[in-house]
């Protein structure tokens, strides 16, 4: 009795219907099987007259209350983004509207042809905005309290072996320095070394 109690359980037999059967000690025909969780079906394997046999997936159920997001960082900025950051998600497809969420998980690997690395986001989903496989646009706030010294962007000479700037010295007398850089913004760039605080910098030409 135990054995038979025991195999129906390890098949996902629904606890009432076995209390039916050791009841009643009659066999159902039909038995009704609840899901594990709510959400949506994803996918739905199964159909009236089907076979089933132990390990066939009979349907998929994704809870969507919580989302996960999977964002890429550029290799240059990966040093900066740490689990537990705040994070800030815009939408295409809802514009004007924003939410704030976290890393959960850094992925270890680098992804050799996109240099990029995979960040894992959570977002609570519970007003239903989300669907899977949407593009999204993500902010990481890595804002630290340690003062860099930055210029703009367009400031900065790349060339093949090195970096440089152009100095205003004054009364129409200019000088190229070299430079080595560091993090990267939208508009402005990190200076390490080559350059003071009060430094005059050529922004353009």
């Amino acid at each position: 009795m135990n054995a038979a109690e025991n195999r129906l359980s390890a098949l996902q037999l629904p606890k009432l219907a076995i209390k039916e059967l050791k009841k009643t000690r009659k066999v159902q025909q039909k038995i009704t099987f609840y899901s594990p969780q709510t959400g949506f079906v994803e996918s739905l394997n199964i159909r009236e007259g089907f076979f089933v046999k132990p390990g066939t997936t009979l349907m998929s159920v994704a809870n969507l209350s919580e989302v996960w997001v999977e964002a890429e960082v550029f290799e240059r900025q990966a040093s900066l983004v740490k689990t537990a950051l705040p994070v800030t998600m815009t939408l295409d497809y809802l514009p004007g509207q924003k939410w704030q969420g976290q890393v959960v998980y850094i992925y270890p690997m680098l992804d050799a042809k996109t240099r990029t690395v995979k960040v894992r986001l959570r977002f609570n989903n519970e007003a239903g905005d989300f669907k899977p496989n949407i593009f999204a646009e993500i902010a990481i706030d890595t804002t630290s309290d340690k003062r860099t010294l930055i210029i703009p962007k367009e400031a900065l000479i790349r060339t093949g072996n090195q970096d440089r700037v152009v100095l205003a010295l004054g009364e129409g007398s200019f000088k190229s320095v070299e430079v080595s850089v560091g993090r990267y913004g939208s508009d402005s760039v990190e200076i390490l070394t080559g350059l003071t605080d009060g430094d005059k910098v050529v922004s353009s030409a």
